[in-house]
């Protein structure tokens, strides 16, 4: 077995890296980290361009929609939606889907406005 050097390291501030997403366009990388921390990356330059809290200490998924929009999926059922506006990004909206329990997987059907939601209580279609 050959070795590989390791071409870059992203600081996440020694927090533990749970889940992570590329936008559409492989503009932005998003990290999901301990703590509900949202870090995000600039894939030309490798900086990071923002920190973001999300509602709850758990991010379990991450979902570029378009590369302006990400979407967290957390414990509880807990959503938050991102917006980017140049290499700024805020929280537009939080919600709770009560019902689903933790938000593990989120994946874009391909249709408008759809979306499938992986959760502790099965298979959701919103």
């Amino acid at each position: 077995m050959t070795s590989q050097k390791l071409s870059k390291r992203l600081p996440t501030d020694d927090l533990s890296m749970i889940t992570h997403a590329i936008s559409p366009k492989l503009k932005r990388l998003a990290l999901g980290c301990e703590h509900g921390n949202i870090m995000i990356y600039d894939l030309e330059t490798h900086e990071r361009v923002g920190t973001l809290k999300a509602q709850k200490p758990d991010v379990l998924s991450l979902l570029f929609v378009t590369p302006e929009r990400l979407i967290v999926g957390q414990v509880e059922g807990y959503i938050d939606i991102i917006k980017f506006v140049g290499n700024r990004a805020h929280i537009t909206h939080s919600l709770q889907i009560s019902e689903a329990g933790d938000i593990n997987q989120l994946v874009d059907t391909g249709k408008e406005r759809e979306l499938m939601i992986g959760c502790a209580k099965g298979l959701l279609l919103c």
